[in-house]
């Protein structure tokens, strides 16, 4: 299972600024969606160690309509 590590946050942080009203990191959250696409499993099936699967979807289907998840695979595929 792949987390983010600091080298690799700081270089993607930049397309997810923290909001005041942000109730989970957005780092955990690009974790989760990248665990999802790494695994092929079902959302309804994320970890509890990642937040809740709805709220992963949702920010996954946000930053694929605004083009913020192909930059995360752009900059990580970079890296590899």
């Amino acid at each position: 299972m792949h987390q983010l590590t600091d080298a690799e946050w700081d270089l993607l942080a930049e397309y997810f600024p923290m909001g005041s009203r942000a109730k989970y990191e957005k780092r955990d959250l690009v974790n989760a969606a990248l665990y999802i696409q790494q695994t092929g499993t079902v959302w309804a099936k994320l970890p509890a160690i990642y937040p809740p699967y709805g709220t992963v979807y949702a920010f996954y289907k946000r930053t694929l309509k605004n083009g913020n998840w192909q930059k995360v695979l752009d900059v990580l595929d970079k890296k590899i």
